[in-house]
């Protein structure tokens, strides 16, 4: 994971018409913090702390994304292609080894610590700049355990649908990018299937936007719930997958943030 970039975390650089993403898209992708994706910063800008949304790619890699925000507190990281940090649980004061990889544009290390925090796809977490060399806190938004039905992702065939499922939730997350998913060894041999025989991301936009509209009786879809989603299934900033929704003429704008797919006959 320090040396290979993790398979989940690979990404293909697409190019894609950045100046067809509205004010609110760009919104968006600021709030997502995603590594890969094209947003400038003022030069010596260094922030104290930086909050981000754990995606699916992240989370089953034990993975930071390397944003451009998180980037900054990292100096030393533009010095060498891998640096040795440690993090620190701000709760507990455990000393988490880690290593930002710049190539890949993640930090490695945080697999277990994910597992016992029992960190949600879509949950918030906090890193904080220290007075230590070489070392940040990690923080989440605890609160007490408790039962939620929540979006959850079930492998169907050679699809994904979803369905309304309760888990146990222990942070504060991001209702629109939160995501459970039924059985990860499912996913993988599907995200596997996918990427052996190239299928092209849009395609995965449809797909996706489909079981999604699906799941919701209102049939709109979220531009951050559809960035969530489609990351199950192929790595992908947001960038490409919102100027896909402007430009399809698959994709109908409702208004804010949301948009809704054509079905198939009224599409023809």
């Amino acid at each position: 994971g320090v040396r290979e970039t993790p398979e989940r975390l690979e990404y293909d650089p697409l190019d894609y018409p950045r100046d067809v993403l509205t004010p609110e898209l760009r919104e968006l992708e600021l709030e997502i913090e995603d590594e890969h994706s094209e947003i400038s910063m003022r030069r010596g800008f260094i922030p104290e702390s930086v909050t981000l949304t754990l995606s699916y790619p992240h989370r089953i890699s034990g993975t930071l994304p390397l944003s451009r925000k998180l980037r900054r507190m990292f100096p030393t990281a533009y010095e060498a292609p891998r640096i040795r940090f440690t993090i620190v649980d701000e709760e507990t004061g455990e000393e988490i080894p880690a290593w930002v990889v710049r190539p890949g544009g993640y930090v490695y290390g945080l697999s277990a610590w994910f597992g016992e925090k029992n960190i949600p796809v879509g949950g918030y977490l906090t890193i904080k700049q220290t007075d230590v060399g070489g070392q940040v806190r990690i923080s989440y938004a605890a609160r007490n355990p408790r039962k939620a039905w929540v979006r959850t992702a079930v492998v169907d065939g050679e699809r994904l649908r979803f369905d309304n499922r309760q888990t146990t939730i222990s942070c504060e997350y991001d209702e629109l990018m939160m995501l459970d998913v039924e059985d990860d060894e499912a996913l993988d041999a599907l995200w596997r299937q996918l990427r052996r025989r190239d299928v092209p991301l849009e395609v995965i936009i449809d797909d996706v936007a489909r079981a999604l509209a699906d799941y919701n009786p209102q049939s709109n879809i979220h531009a951050k719930t559809l960035y969530s989603a489609v990351n199950l299934l192929y790595r992908c900033p947001p960038g490409p997958i919102f100027a896909y929704l402007v430009l399809s003429p698959r994709f109908e704008h409702v208004g804010g943030p949301y948009w809704r797919l054509f079905e198939e006959s009224a599409a023809t």
